[in-house]
């Protein structure tokens, strides 16, 4: 996974209209749209959810997401 704030990517004239400094994009690469859940393999899915959780965590009272 790769966090970027540059130009010459998918989504970049989306991404870089966003004014908050806290925003983050975050690229899957092979992932779909949906991050291939009708494939069956739900690791993208998962991966993006716990990054999604550690980022509102973080931003939110601070700390990572911890698996129990």
């Amino acid at each position: 996974m790769t966090w970027k704030k540059e130009f010459g990517f998918p989504g970049q004239p989306i991404f870089s209209a966003c004014r908050n400094s806290q925003s983050r994009l975050c690229i899957l690469p092979g992932a779909d749209h949906i991050f291939n859940v009708l494939s069956g393999n739900m690791e993208l899915a998962e991966q993006v959810i716990c990054q999604t959780a550690d980022w509102v965590r973080e931003k939110m009272r601070g700390g990572k997401f911890i698996e129990e």
